[in-house]
């Protein structure tokens, strides 16, 4: 029997089935295989009698333990997850602890030579399905735990860890794994789990010198945080577009600007104090007119609510105009970002995008595409940092650590200018 576990490393370097009914001689022998385990065929083990969704009850260096998965074949299984200290995977949890890369960076202070210091415990709202449960984040960025006052089902915890993964990607701008969780059940039994990842690395690990766009340690913390959760249910997609645009492959060019321009689309839906297209007194003289034509009562009713939103709407322009004015010459200069030729660029591919064009010159000008591609990533990331409160400052230094990992591959081209 072939037990696979591709997704995530053996915790240790062999296991026993144990199998229930059986004496010891009867058990299979096991040796090793490169990241596979091979067990010898123990007399009587029913391998075609695995389904989905077993469960196989084992040790592991003398641990207690079950491995969680499917059957492939009539000799092979899937290791989905593996759950060592408990003899059977619990249906309610109390407290479930995660590590996660990059989280020590998510935990340094903005300002050189300043101690982290502890924020929380933070009460995160309800997501989805998902209760109300307080999360604690270690100041040296270790881990971080969240806990419910009542035991609830494990998948509740994994709603709230997915939008905690989202905002560290975000925070540093790099694709940051989960590793093992540490569940403690209901009755006080604490079990290390392995294997339950939403999804697996698309590129190999970034290891470099940086800094969160805000610290997980810092003032701004709690805000952003409940910003973040706030969004999570507002703004939805954003904020997984945001974090998700960090595991696309590179040559994803135009799957990356469809997504990126339509979370901007998105999320400056929400920008205030805009300047609408007609006025309000044009609006009531359209009204006035459609209502004062002899049509069907359904068709004109029909068409009066086409033509009020229609005219009652901004457009798009408008709204990345703004967000150009609000971040100023001086955050975008330090993203060395030209907006005068990105936001004509930007609209061109968004408006062929929206009205299914592929007429567009722009399809063919690989090197425009792939500037305003991370042109997109920049002024999506500053708009939400904005969404989540971040002050001048923050957003100052945000556009710089994004321009110098941006801008440096498109020096020559129209989208950046850098000196």
């Amino acid at each position: 029997m072939t037990l696979f576990a591709s997704d995530f490393p053996w915790p240790v370097p062999s296991l026993t089935i144990i199998i229930e009914g059986r004496t010891n001689a009867e058990l299979a022998e096991t040796i090793v295989v490169e990241d596979r385990l091979m067990l010898r065929k123990a007399s009587g083990f029913p391998y075609n009698s695995v389904s989905p969704g077993v469960k196989l009850r084992t040790e592991l260096n003398g641990v207690q333990a079950v491995l969680s998965g499917q059957a492939m074949g009539p000799t092979d299984f899937q290791v989905d997850q593996i759950w060592v200290g408990v003899d059977d995977i619990p249906e309610l949890v109390a407290e479930v602890s995660a590590t996660f890369e990059h989280l020590a960076i998510a935990c340094t202070p903005l300002k050189k030579g300043i101690a982290p210091t502890a924020v929380g415990p933070l009460t995160i709202p309800t997501l989805d399905h998902a209760r109300p449960m307080t999360l604690v984040i270690a100041v040296d960025g270790t881990s971080m735990t969240i806990s419910s006052a009542e035991c609830a089902p494990l998948d509740e915890f994994d709603t709230h860890l997915a939008a905690f993964q989202d905002l560290l990607t975000f925070l540093v701008d790099e694709p940051s794994g989960r590793g093992a969780l540490n569940v403690k059940t209901c009755s006080g039994e604490v079990a290390v789990v392995h294997g339950r990842v939403r999804f697996p690395r698309a590129m190999p690990p970034v290891h470099r010198e940086s800094r969160p766009f805000i610290s997980l340690t810092g003032p701004g913390a709690a805000i952003g945080v409940a910003r973040w959760w706030e969004a999570r249910k507002k703004l939805r997609p954003v904020t997984e577009i945001a974090a998700a645009l960090n595991y696309a492959p590179p040559s994803l060019v135009e799957a990356d600007l469809a997504v990126s321009a339509a979370a901007l689309d998105r999320l400056l839906s929400l920008s205030r104090r805009l300047p609408r297209r007609f006025s309000k007194a044009d609006v009531i003289a359209a009204a006035d007119a459609i209502d004062s034509t002899a049509i069907d009562p359904v068709v004109k009713t029909a068409l009066l609510q086409a033509v009020k939103g229609t005219l009652n709407a901004t457009p798009l322009r408008a709204k990345i105009d703004e967000m150009v004015r609000r971040l100023g010459p001086i955050v975008l200069g330090n993203a060395f970002l030209e907006a005068d030729t990105w936001v004509p660029a930007f609209m061109e591919i968004r408006n062929a995008i929206a009205h299914g064009s592929g007429k567009s010159g722009i399809w063919t000008d690989d090197a425009l595409l792939r500037a305003t591609r991370r042109a997109n990533r920049i002024m999506l990331a500053l708009a939400l940092l904005s969404y989540l409160g971040a002050s001048d400052r923050i957003l100052s230094l945000a556009a710089t650590d994004l321009g110098n990992k941006h801008a440096k591959w498109h020096r020559r081209g129209p989208i950046f200018h850098v000196p």
